[in-house]
């Protein structure tokens, strides 16, 4: 289950990319790729240009995530087009769920996690970036509706897991004492005396 502190990392992250993109930070002059079919998803193309634009956007988010978020390694690409395949398959989904995330929802999502994450101004996403962000908005409508909606944990399932995974729940003693004896000031030994009369 993704959370929605997960969501907002995947939205922030998102974004990040986007101002990146937005801003240039990505060079002009990429290499050309041939512009091959790699995929068919019911009647919906990918190329082999999208494939490297995808590349290029994990590549760029390695440099601008900090280190404990950053991939070790680029993917391969056969996971990459089965990445891109999911989306599609996705986005094809949630449109005849009719859901779908405006351009103002895109543009609000862009500013505020842009805002939050205190980024440079830059000049507004350009229409290929809103529109990048308004299928992953899509994309996390859908999971809203046809998967954390229909998670429910009443609080008896939560009752009876605690008591049926008692050990998860408790710590052993680390230390127990029964008895402390300190030593007596040196000329206190009438002390104990006094304490029984």
């Amino acid at each position: 289950m993704v959370s929605r502190r997960g969501t907002a990392a995947l939205a922030g992250t998102l974004v990040l990319l986007a101002w990146a993109l937005g801003s240039g930070a990505v060079g002009e002059a990429a290499p050309a790729v041939a512009d091959r079919l790699v995929a068919v998803v019911n009647e919906e193309l990918i190329t082999a240009s999208e494939v490297e634009a995808a590349r290029q956007a994990i590549d760029l988010l390695s440099e601008v995530l900090p280190a404990g978020l950053r991939p070790a390694e680029l993917p391969a690409v056969a996971d990459m087009i089965e990445a891109l395949i999911d989306q599609r398959l996705l986005l094809q989904e949630a449109r005849a769920l009719g859901l779908s995330a405006t351009e103002q929802e895109a543009a609000s999502a862009f500013a505020a996690v842009a805002e939050q994450r205190r980024l440079p101004p830059s000049p507004s996403p350009s229409a290929e970036v809103l529109h990048r962000l308004q299928d992953q908005l899509t994309i996390a409508k859908l999971i809203n509706r046809e998967v954390r909606s229909k998670i429910l944990i009443s609080s008896g399932d939560i009752e009876t897991y605690y008591r049926e995974h008692p050990e998860l729940f408790t710590q052993p003693p680390r230390v127990r004492i029964s008895q402390i004896f300190l030593k007596a000031p040196e000329g206190s030994a009438d002390i104990p005396a006094r304490r029984t009369q």
